[in-house]
């Protein structure tokens, strides 16, 4: 899920995505990162009017799951999804956007128990099963 916001940081909708295809990639774009995969094909579905900032939604980016970074940390506090003091538990997330060379480190990544606490962050793949949850902090401009 993806909020499309204003100039100001005001959420104006909000759009799910559905992905054609996820590729693990060997090849790691920072030391920071454990796994990477390479999403592609994805379907933008929500409750946007068609404009400029809808249309520049990706059809495909890259996602990683990494040791935290310094940035993430820092507002982690702020975070409404994670309970006080759970982040020790958690891994700093990163992505790509196509056609950028840049790596962003946006958010955080946990199994859905890490969020509430008592959890260790994944220091090494392949990563323990289940549903893991990706949860932003920083946006990205469209």
């Amino acid at each position: 899920m993806v909020g499309v916001l204003d100039d100001t940081g005001v959420e104006l909708c909000s759009m799910a995505g559905s992905v054609g295809a996820a590729t693990s990639s060997l090849v790691l774009p920072d030391e920071l990162i454990l796994t990477w995969w390479v999403l592609d094909g994805i379907v933008w579905d929500g409750d946007c009017v068609p404009g400029p900032s809808v249309e520049r939604l990706p059809a495909g980016l890259s996602l990683g799951v990494g040791f935290m970074h310094p940035e993430i940390e820092a507002v982690l506090d702020g975070m409404p999804e994670l309970v006080a003091g759970a982040g020790a538990g958690l891994n700093g997330g990163y992505a790509q956007l196509p056609g950028d060379d840049t790596v962003f480190v946006f958010g955080a990544v946990g199994p859905a128990s890490a969020w509430s606490g008592g959890e260790a962050p994944a220091t090494e793949v392949p990563l323990e099963d289940g549903v893991w949850q990706v949860r932003g902090a920083y946006g990205f401009p469209l």
